[in-house]
């Protein structure tokens, strides 16, 4: 085999490849990094969905309690006064006779 003396273009050539070993690391993590930002962002969305949903649902589900509570109460006020009415209808009138 042949050796060869002059190895000044091996640092060179040493040099280079180290050179592209650290980019194509460094676009790695850039990329790597990027998708987990990307990822994150949409986990947060989808979670402000979410609870936007669930508040939304959380009014609904209480104004409708509140508008069945209101109903109940005008219902009973209602049955109130018809049972009053009723009640006074059956009472015998106090008038006097004329004799």
């Amino acid at each position: 085999m042949r050796q060869l003396k002059n190895e000044q273009g091996f640092a060179m050539v040493l040099a280079l490849l180290t050179l592209v070993l650290v980019t194509v690391i460094g676009t790695a993590l850039i990329i790597v990094s990027s998708n987990v930002a990307k990822t994150a962002a949409s986990e947060r969305d989808d979670q402000a969905a979410f609870y936007n949903a669930e508040a939304s649902t959380t009014k609904l589900l209480i104004d409708l309690e509140n508008i069945v509570n209101k109903a109940a109460e005008a219902g009973k006020v209602k049955a109130d006064y018809e049972a009053t009415i009723q009640i006074k209808d059956e009472i015998p009138s106090q008038k006097k006779k004329i004799v």
